[in-house]
């Protein structure tokens, strides 16, 4: 089994180009040193990105799905396909 160790820098590169939008115009406008360790630059991002995360559908969701009145199960089917 082999490892692959990366730098931190490396890292920083391949999280910035996984950004888009706002969240790459933050990452452009820190100032150079501005955080110690991947890790900390994680910890930033969450505290200032993380309202913008959508939260994930789980299996209690399915249950809440009702077809609307007069509408058909086609049409019904359709809204998810």
């Amino acid at each position: 089994m082999s490892t692959v160790k990366t730098t931190d820098a490396f890292s920083c590169t391949l999280f910035m180009s996984t950004l888009k939008s706002n969240a790459r115009k933050w990452f452009r406008s820190l100032p150079e040193g501005s955080f110690d360790s991947l890790q900390t630059l994680f910890f930033q991002f969450l505290w200032k990105h993380a309202n913008n995360l959508v939260p994930s559908k789980t299996v209690a969701n399915l249950y809440k799905l009702r077809r609307a009145k007069g509408e058909s199960l086609r049409g019904f089917l359709a809204r998810f396909c």
